[in-house]
């Protein structure tokens, strides 16, 4: 279970990239803008580290644990229900700070359970897992009928 937790960072990444020309026309937003959803995204990523670490140490594994991803969760709806470009940003922004809870937990709690080789058999399958996850996201995002659903969702939010 920790180990899937990893995936969290790739998903929110890789999963989301077909989607973006398709998201520019649809907030009327430049390719830029949409791109800035990747970066805040990423930094995001970078900064829910820093905090999340910290935090586990402090209050324990689980309870940070199960916040973070039910934040995470809340915070992926935003970005699916953003009405502006803005807006989205400031989603995927969020998004990225909650998604590093399980990856900064998963390889804590493992410090916790092994040490020596086993450690290391551990961070090889986090390593894995976590590149495949970055390599499958993309095949699986394209595949999904997002196209159908932005518009569904566009025709919803019309006056």
């Amino acid at each position: 279970m920790l180990s899937l937790l990893t995936v969290f960072g790739p998903i929110s990444m890789d999963l989301y990239l077909p989607v973006l020309p398709a998201l520019t026309a649809d907030l009327g937003a430049s390719t830029s803008a949409a791109q800035l959803t990747v970066t805040a995204c990423l930094l995001g990523l970078a900064l829910g580290q820093v905090v999340s670490g910290p935090l586990s140490d402090r209050f324990g594994r689980r309870r940070p644990l199960l916040l973070g991803v039910a934040a995470y969760m809340v915070a992926s709806a935003w970005c699916a229900v953003s009405p502006s470009i803005e807006t989205l940003v400031a989603a995927r922004l969020v998004q990225g700070v909650t998604g590093t809870v399980g990856i900064v937990i998963a390889q804590v709690a493992d410090r916790d359970l092994y040490s020596g080789a086993r450690l290391l058999r551990y961070y090889g399958r986090l390593t894995v897992l976590g590149g495949l996850a970055a390599i499958v996201s993309p095949v699986i995002g394209g595949q999904l009928p997002l196209d159908e659903l932005i518009e569904v969702y566009s025709l919803n939010r019309m006056p």
